[in-house]
């Protein structure tokens, strides 16, 4: 595979509309935030949560797993679920089934603060075989190659969100600065085309996963990726507060679809 991403770019492109306030956070040693990542993804009925302390929001090498909280997921109908821990800070409930539209709420009490955060199981969005167009020039002269294009049909009816990560070979691309964020704004209803920035070889292959995401969730992810600006280093500024009690983090319920394809000439 050979590799030139525009990230910067496209980072542009897709936070050209965000207008979500950033809040300034002191994420030193001395005085740590918890860290709460939480998805349910209503497609294969599982729901994992990860929670830590961490010296930066945006230091994956420095953190400190939270092994003692009480994790809890309650549906609209108020109806709640315990989510065990499995260890390293990691807790998981699998086989728990989804209701598409339903909105979820997730509960961390840790050091007798409750964490809170609710997210919405949207419409699923199916991605369809992936498209290869060849260039035998690259951008800015750079050799060429197979450029990929995710496809999916997108439904009627304006509020569609969707994040998408892939995978070439056996490389997961499933950081932020990775996503592929969009909405329906100005494709409702469409057909939808996009590519991603690699270039690509004969004998590569790679797939990608579509999640229904809801809008508070694109929001996050967009200005996460505003913020972080493609670095991987500490940002001077964190997205705003996803969780009650300013816990870091986020809440993602989704359905999710995947399909690849294996480059031939």
């Amino acid at each position: 595979m050979k590799t030139f991403k525009l990230l910067i770019a496209l980072s542009l492109i897709l936070v050209a509309g965000s207008c979500q306030k950033v809040i300034d956070v002191d994420l030193n040693d001395a005085d740590p935030k918890i860290v709460i990542e939480a998805n349910f993804n209503g497609t294969d009925s599982t729901v994992i949560v990860n929670v830590s302390y961490t010296s930066s929001f945006f230091d994956e090498f420095n953190q400190n797993n939270v092994n003692n909280a009480v994790v809890t997921i309650t549906d609209g109908n108020g109806i709640s679920t315990g989510i065990p821990l499995t260890g390293n800070g990691i807790y998981e409930l699998q086989n728990y089934l989804p209701t598409q539209g339903m909105t979820y709420t997730i509960d961390v009490i840790h050091d007798g603060t409750t964490y809170s955060a609710t997210s919405k199981l949207n419409t699923p969005l199916t991605m369809l075989e992936p498209t290869t167009e060849f260039y035998e020039q690259g951008f800015f002269g750079e050799e060429g190659g197979y450029l990929v294009f995710f496809t999916f049909n997108d439904p009627v009816g304006l509020g569609n969100y969707y994040n998408v990560i892939y995978r070439a070979n056996d490389t997961l691309y499933n950081k932020v600065q990775d996503f592929v964020l969009g909405d329906d704004a100005l494709t409702d209803g469409n057909f939808i085309e996009r590519p991603v920035f690699d270039y690509f070889e004969v004998g590569d292959s790679i797939s990608f996963e579509i999640q229904a995401i809801d809008k508070r969730v694109y929001d996050y992810y967009t200005e996460l990726q505003t913020i972080a600006g493609g670095q991987s280093s500490a940002a001077p500024a964190n997205p705003y507060f996803f969780w009650s009690n300013q816990g870091l983090g986020y809440f993602s319920a989704y359905y999710s679809s995947e399909n690849g394809i294996k480059i031939v000439e």
